[in-house]
């Protein structure tokens, strides 16, 4: 038999805009960063906590660009991986005072007041990164300066055995977890080329060195964690000196059970001795959510605006020629044969 099912044209109109909001919901699984106010200067996003610079006396700049664009990893796209149209590029001048960086904030808290999550709770760190390759004297240069590449910086709140809150970073560089620094004889530990290509950096097992913010519980010093454990006031500047040890080390021997992740960070620069030019994309910070799930804090992919895609724009052309020639038809009803 026929039944008859009512479906006036107010109801297939709301139907059909459900689904386009749907479907443009599930487009990005990533965070998308895109560019606000004078990019040569800082970007701050309203929606998020967010904020990149440049020192600008020495010319370096931190800017999102087309000059080498990297996709990320979604489900939603074909194959798995969507195609991007730019990065954040990073690049100093030589001069040793240039740096640059990209910071985000936890509810924009610079401060620390507010957490991701903690430290000890962290099951996802990493990066892509991409340094150009090296076009000065590369056989003669230090081979710190060989090995160099972007920073990531973890900003972590804490409380001393005193209950005196303070502030520190991990900070992760290429050069504190090649084989030079670990005192290994290979080239470094896994024999890479890591120049002029992509590196898709998984940090949470690598070495991270720590600074600790000056504050009351430093005497306002900025300390630094020497190789045998020890917060002392100066930075050596081959880092030989350093402890660098993963982030479950880290919060095992020198942080309490409180300490948490306030803020992340990329940057270049700050004594550099040559020009440096390299980009970065897809930052992830993820913690245990205590139910044998994860917490995604940061999952940031750097993107320039671009029209409407497509295929959404053809969509919605073609559910509005739908709309059009089926008016009548919703208004009448949908015959449905049971």
């Amino acid at each position: 038999m026929w039944r008859k099912y009512i479906i006036n044209w107010r109801s297939c109109l709301i139907i059909c805009v459900m689904a386009i909001i749907g479907l443009q919901q599930n487009i990005y699984a990533v965070d998308k960063i895109y560019p606000s106010g004078p990019p040569e200067y800082y970007l701050q996003d309203e929606t998020k906590s967010i904020t990149y610079y440049r020192d600008v006396p020495n010319g370096g700049y931190a800017a999102i660009t087309p000059n080498n664009p990297r996709g990320w990893y979604d489900s939603s796209c074909a194959g798995g991986y969507c195609q991007g149209n730019a990065s954040l590029e990073l690049k100093t001048t030589g001069d040793v005072t240039d740096w640059v960086f990209y910071n985000r904030y936890a509810d924009d808290d610079v401060n620390g007041g507010t957490s991701w999550g903690f430290l000890s709770d962290v099951n996802g760190l990493s990066f892509d990164w991409y340094r150009n390759d090296i076009q000065e004297n590369w056989n003669t240069e230090p081979t710190d300066w060989q090995e160099k590449s972007q920073v990531l910086r973890i900003y972590i709140g804490d409380y001393n055995d005193d209950g005196v809150f303070f502030r520190s970073e991990l900070v992760w560089e290429n050069w504190y977890d090649t084989a030079e620094y670990q005192n290994i004889s290979n080239t470094n530990q896994n024999n890479e080329n890591y120049w002029a290509v992509w590196n898709e950096e998984n940090i949470l097992n690598e070495n991270l060195w720590r600074h600790i913010f000056a504050g009351e519980t430093t005497n306002y010093l900025d300390l630094y964690t020497d190789r045998n454990g020890v917060d002392v006031d100066y930075f050596g500047g081959s880092g030989y000196h350093l402890t660098a040890i993963s982030i479950s080390e880290w919060a095992l021997q020198f942080y309490s059970d409180e300490a948490y992740i306030y803020g992340i960070g990329v940057g270049v620069g700050s004594g550099w001795p040559h020009v440096f030019t390299g980009y970065v994309d897809n930052i992830y910070l993820s913690f245990d959510d205590g139910n044998g799930g994860t917490d995604v804090a940061v999952y940031d992919n750097f993107e320039l605006p671009v029209p409407e895609s497509s295929s959404v724009i053809l969509l919605m052309l073609g559910l509005a020629l739908l709309l059009g020639s089926q008016y009548r038809f919703c208004r009448e009803g949908i015959r449905i044969f049971e």
